[in-house]
């Protein structure tokens, strides 16, 4: 046996134990570089406490959410009453621990264009058809309303075909999709018309009521809730019984929150003497205004009543000179 096959044994395992070595340190440094590029990327991951973001404009948060990585997931609603771009909603609650890669569902108001609702009160229906078919909204769009309903009644104080009330009320915000109810003064061809109350179904209940107070006839109203639609206040029906009262059968849908503009449902006894009457005063004018009267009633007779608030608004009823309700209805605070 040749005496140098020994050494070079050894010479081969000698460098296969250094290419081990360097193979392990070389495995070693990978892992250690991958745990630190790993380490520095879950840095950003870390958790923070969600702030109160509802009431806040979506544009003014979203870059700060973007730096914190957070998933944004908008769903977007519509309410015309409620300003544009505002954060409505957000699923995690304010003070809540989320970490950076947590999804974030936020409910942004990002309604149709606003427009204003022009006022249309003194001025003859022709001119008030003219301002319904050119409404400007905020990004100066020109935009028209449709005409739901015109009701007339007589009256000696003004020229025939003057608009005596409308709804929606001058200054609210609506969108293009609403439509302007209208009482005006008749004129003699609409005589006929007047004299049939049966045309007051598909009216909306607040020119019914202006209406009917102008003719001194009494009403009742029978509310008939609806989950969902457009109906809100309009009137279903018109029973003429064989009792004192007119009754107005209204579609009436209850809202889940009480945003700046809306329906009122009150609910409560006469029970005082005398003739009755609800006076509505919003707080941003503090103008009185007569919306109800009922001059013959029932011993503690239960009534269902309907109004539109603008706003913060009072409602105060009376029945002779004793006050029986007397209440602030106030929009919720969704921010």
């Amino acid at each position: 046996m040749n005496s140098e096959e020994p050494a070079n044994q050894f010479r081969f395992f000698k460098n296969i134990a250094r290419l081990a070595v360097y193979a392990s340190v070389a495995l070693s440094t990978f892992v250690i570089f991958t745990l630190l590029i790993l380490s520095i990327g879950s840095s950003g991951g870390s958790k923070i406490v969600m702030q109160d973001l509802t009431g806040k404009y979506f544009t003014d948060v979203h870059n700060d959410l973007v730096q914190s990585q957070i998933r944004i997931q908008l769903i977007q609603k519509n309410y015309p009453d409620q300003l544009p771009g505002i954060i409505l909603y957000q699923s995690v609650p304010a003070g809540s621990i989320i970490s950076s890669r947590e999804k974030l569902y936020l409910t942004v108001n990002q309604p149709v264009p606003i427009l204003t609702m022009p006022s249309l009160v003194g001025s003859s229906l022709s001119s008030a058809k003219a301002s319904l078919e050119r409404i400007p909204s905020s990004t100066n769009q020109i935009y028209s309303l449709e005409i739901g309903m015109i009701s007339r009644v007589p009256s000696g104080e003004f020229p025939p075909n003057t608009v005596l009330a409308q709804f929606p009320p001058a200054k609210t915000s609506i969108t293009h999709y609403d439509k302007a109810y209208l009482l005006v003064t008749a004129s003699e061809e609409d005589a006929n018309q007047v004299s049939d109350i049966s045309m007051l179904k598909g009216q909306n209940i607040k020119i019914a009521s202006e209406m009917l107070s102008r003719l001194n006839l009494d009403y009742r109203l029978e509310l008939f809730e609806k989950e969902q639609g457009t109906e809100n206040g309009e009137i279903k029906d018109v029973i003429r019984g064989n009792d004192e009262f007119i009754k107005l059968q209204v579609y009436f849908t209850k809202q889940k929150y009480r945003y700046r503009n809306g329906y009122e449902r009150i609910s409560l006894e006469l029970d005082g003497q005398g003739r009755c009457e609800v006076i509505q005063t919003p707080q941003i004018t503090e103008e009185r205004e007569h919306v109800y009267v009922t001059r013959k009633h029932k011993e503690s007779e239960p009534v269902d009543l309907l109004f539109f608030r603008e706003g913060a608004t009072r409602f105060e009823v009376y029945c002779g000179d004793e006050m029986i309700f007397n209440k602030m209805y106030v929009p919720d605070n969704l921010g």
